[in-house]
């Protein structure tokens, strides 16, 4: 009987969100289009999320910290603490919105690809999840043990974030762009 409430939790977890798809999806047949324009600037938000990694990953390295603490105004490690915890918050939580923007673009352009698939779909999809667990488990860390403490989980979000771009790269690389629907006003990708 005890085995049985792992498989329940499980089924009724897929139930709440293959209803929760199915309600975001309902009588929004025109935000399914994808147009020329939300196509060209997930190119550049790509770009841009790829090279943004860098300075990302520069939020959290600890040398900055360790040049800090040596100097002898102790308020002054506190002020940069607080202030590079609120950057590290702030940039996980922007990417995690710009990874948002993309992996839902991702999933409009599959019915615009030459070959679909739907188990490639699901995988991303999950890992998708996944990855927005671990960033809000990441960000609950940098409150708690401050930027420069969580260094393993960083690298695992950003090699995600980075799995992500590439998937959404490797998808515009395979969208027949004919198909396309024209640029549209007050349309955001």
């Amino acid at each position: 009987m005890i085995y049985l409430f792992p498989v329940l939790f499980l089924g009724v977890l897929i139930l709440v969100l293959l209803l929760w798809l199915l309600s975001r999806t309902r009588g929004q047949e025109s935000d399914r289009d994808v147009s020329i324009e939300q196509y060209s600037h997930a190119q550049e938000t790509v770009n841009s999320l790829i090279t943004g990694f860098c300075v990302v990953r520069r939020v959290f390295a600890p040398e900055d910290m360790e040049f800090i603490s040596r100097q002898p105004a102790r308020g002054l490690t506190g002020a940069f603490l607080k202030e590079r915890k609120e950057l590290a918050i702030s940039s996980i939580r922007e990417t995690r919105r710009q990874i948002t923007l993309l992996v839902n673009l991702h999933f409009k352009l599959a019915s615009y690809t030459y070959q679909p698939s739907p188990k490639f779909e699901f995988k991303l999809f999950t890992n998708y999840l996944w990855f927005i667990v671990v960033c809000h488990v990441l960000v609950f860390s940098i409150r708690l043990r401050g930027p420069f403490e969580v260094g393993k989980m960083l690298d695992h979000t950003i090699s995600a974030a980075e799995q992500f771009c590439q998937a959404v790269s490797n998808r515009l690389e395979k969208t027949n762009p004919g198909r396309l629907s024209p640029t549209r006003e007050n349309q955001a990708a």
